[in-house]
């Protein structure tokens, strides 16, 4: 079995946070580069969330064609025709295995159904699998679910978003949400991944198939038919407790949306126990939360620090936020009465992130728009919602 280092926050018990900043914005269509001030929050609950200074790079160009004959762009790679030349790369999240960190996002022109790209550094040369052969590209190649292979039988092929990978008992699991071709509703669904390559040089995607069914289709009450979204899981590094974290209401009704919580197997496969709700969007006390989606838990200390993204996820005001709570079965907490992290400089709409631990030190990566070219139609400026990592101190 190969070396699997887990990234994510979930795996480790952690007091005290500390590291140094490392943000990205892509040059593409994003203006003048530039250092800006970062950014410290110091929220009701006596927690404090602080982010450095924000540089301007972001993680993934997305190899942009340099013209006829580019070896990096093959003919049907064109950068006036397709999004992924932007660095398209929604909803990320990051693991690393041996040497090498990979990243697994909503599916693009690079990578249908799921993306997945590869970087031995975390902040800079991420880039799509090397898959073809004699080196090229395979068309939507760069996915562990190329053609949609190995996909449940229960999706509707190219729905699936908001991959998170785990290792749960030294296997690679996947969690991602899906469209239920049954309901028309989403609905949260796991792959379990046989084989992870050591290093990029074995030019092989990690393969995932699905474990069967889809893992959790109903949302516990007040909106038990409005179909979920957006799954994470923190296991929990002394006791290997699993536990799913998401969304419920999947956008199809008026009705607030909630994040919940419940139990999985020690497998990480089924559902162990009932959900519970963790918190939902108020926009009384917290007007910038349209809904509140895309959650990722850490723990700090004796708490657990739970990432949610809010607001329109194709717009500039789409933001970050954190609730900080006692444990993963009862009501959290906002420390902010807004965002502890929105659009700045070039940035626009900052969300569908993820925390993850790397040696120690917790990272936040996320994805977002470029000022002024906001939304998949501006194909003029290269839409696309580019993926950034930095550095964060969380107490």
């Amino acid at each position: 079995m190969h070396s699997f280092a887990r990234t994510r926050a979930r795996r480790a018990g952690i007091f005290l946070l500390v590291v140094t900043l490392v943000w990205g914005l892509s040059a593409s269509c994003a203006g003048k580069a530039g250092a800006h001030v970062g950014l410290v929050k110091l929220g009701t609950s006596g927690h404090v969330v602080s982010f450095g200074a924000l540089p301007a790079a972001s993680a993934f160009d997305g190899y942009p064609c340099k013209g006829g004959g580019d070896v990096q762009c093959p003919t049907w790679n064109s950068c006036s025709k397709l999004a992924s030349c932007t660095g398209d790369a929604p909803d990320p999240s990051i693991v690393r295995s041996g040497a090498d960190y990979w990243a697994f996002s909503t599916g693009t022109a690079l990578g249908n159904n799921i993306q997945v790209l590869v970087s031995p550094h975390l902040t800079s040369g991420w880039h799509p699998l090397n898959s073809g052969p004699g080196g090229g590209w395979n068309r939507f190649g760069s996915s562990p679910f190329p053609g949609g292979a190995g996909l449940g039988s229960w999706e509707r092929l190219g729905s699936e978003t908001s991959p998170v990978v785990v290792n749960v008992k030294g296997r690679w699991l996947m969690y991602y949400d899906a469209v239920n071709k049954s309901t028309g509703r989403f609905c949260i669904g796991v792959a379990v991944g046989p084989r992870v390559p050591t290093s990029d040089s074995d030019h092989v995607s990690p393969v995932f198939f699905s474990s069967g069914g889809p893992l959790e289709c109903r949302a516990p009450a007040p909106s038990p038919q409005d179909g979920v979204i957006d799954p994470d899981v923190y296991v929990d590094p002394l006791t290997n407790a699993v536990t799913l974290i998401f969304k419920s209401n999947d956008g199809s009704s008026s009705a607030p949306a909630y994040i919940d919580s419940e139990p999985l197997g020690a497998g990480g496969l089924s559902v162990k126990g009932a959900a519970s709700v963790l918190f939902s969007n108020n926009t009384v006390l917290h007007h910038w939360e349209k809904t509140v989606e895309n959650p990722s838990v850490v723990k700090v200390g004796g708490a657990y620090a739970l990432l949610f993204s809010g607001g329109r996820w194709d717009s500039s005001g789409y933001a970050e936020g954190v609730a900080w709570c006692a444990n993963l079965t009862s009501a959290c907490q906002e420390s902010e009465a807004g965002p502890v992290l929105s659009k700045y400089g070039d940035v626009a709409g900052p969300g569908g992130g993820a925390w993850f631990v790397d040696r120690g030190s917790v990272w936040l990566v996320y994805a977002a728009w470029t000022k002024g070219c906001v939304g998949y139609s501006n194909t003029a400026c290269g839409a696309g919602r580019k993926m950034y990592v930095t550095g964060v101190t969380l107490r």
